[in-house]
């Protein structure tokens, strides 16, 4: 009989998780983010086929036998208090965002699949306390150059979600720009911590060609799963051939590294729980937690380089995939 693998999507399941009275996940429901579809497309590589897509918030309600990798962000609630017994699943990658209320349920369904991979050191540091076999895996989109590395001549800088109007005369650009930047205002509170990081910013840009694109991660609900994945392919293929992308974006920034695509993470304000253990794989502008300012860019002839910090845990990570599919294969 034909296995079933399975790869995750993301329809916002529970509402209430996602409006603005919830103090774990601000966001505008009306909007995906691309880098959950960019995180799918992470774990999709490894597998021989896709039979299935699943629910990232409603999974307890599968009733397929699958092979799965579950890796990305996991607010823990009723559409996936436990991992189905009908899951063969490889846990790594992911992050926890609601620790303190996870159900007893989701933590005893887990057991059966340890060790459990975490793309932070503050989940694994929460499953351990849990007495859960939990060790940092990093995260597994540092793999995507398995299939989406470029051996092309870079061109251009690419800005991903992050404002600098007076960097280009295009009109249409320059007014969607002004919209993000008062969004973004809005979002950091914090004008001066904008023009710090964009001082900084300008004196980097200066020694590339003035050839510079916009993108953004986030896209209307209204798109259906399979264009979804099209735009993050597509965005993917972007950064593989930029010279230098410049992001607020953390699931822009970890597959730039894997894409060999010199990268810095824009930090206006510092996440310490989501970026622990992955902050050492970054060039970094940005504000850490007591507000201090962070510059920490690595340079060769003027030209960012990314640290290649990341490639023993990409390596590592790339070994328990293929690992995990041969097994089911051989089932």
């Amino acid at each position: 009989m034909k296995q079933h693998y399975s790869v995750l999507t993301y329809d916002y399941t529970d509402k209430s998780i996602y409006s603005n009275k919830n103090k774990f996940y601000n966001q505008n429901i009306s909007l995906f983010n691309v880098g959950d579809y960019i995180q799918s497309l992470a774990a999709e590589q490894y597998l021989p086929y896709v039979s299935k897509y699943i629910d990232r918030d409603g999974f307890v309600y599968e009733s397929v036998d699958t092979n799965i990798i579950m890796n990305g962000w996991y607010y823990i609630y009723d559409g996936n208090r436990f991992i189905p017994e009908n899951f063969n699943a490889l846990l790594l990658s992911i992050y926890i965002k609601n620790p303190e209320s996870v159900p007893a349920s989701f933590l005893n369904s887990i057991k059966r699949l340890q060790p459990i991979g975490c793309r932070d050191i503050a989940t694994r540091n929460f499953f351990q306390s849990k007495d859960i076999d939990a060790y940092f895996s990093s995260c597994l989109t540092t793999t995507l150059g398995r299939t989406y590395k470029k051996d092309v001549d870079r061109k251009g800088i690419i800005f991903c979600d992050f404002p600098f109007s007076e960097f280009t005369e295009n009109k249409s650009i320059k007014s969607n720009i002004k919209l993000f930047l008062s969004n973004f205002i809005n979002r950091y509170e914090s004008f001066s911590r904008y023009n710090k990081i964009s001082s900084h910013v300008k004196q980097i840009i200066k020694h590339y060609p003035e050839n510079i694109e916009y993108t953004r991660h986030m896209y209307s609900c209204n798109i259906n799963h399979h264009d979804r994945f099209a735009i993050a392919k597509r965005l993917l293929n972007k950064y593989a051939s930029a010279e230098l992308v410049l992001t607020t974006r953390i699931h822009c920034a970890l597959p730039c590294l894997s894409l060999g695509t010199p990268v810095i993470l824009l930090v206006p304000n510092y996440d310490k729980e989501r970026y622990s253990g992955l902050s050492d794989f970054f060039n970094i502008i940005g504000f850490d937690n007591n507000g201090e300012f962070i510059y920490d860019i690595a340079t060769e002839n003027n030209k960012v380089i990314n640290k290649n910090t990341h490639i023993k845990k990409a390596n590592q990570l790339e070994c328990r995939c293929v690992d995990f599919i041969h097994k089911c294969m051989q089932k």
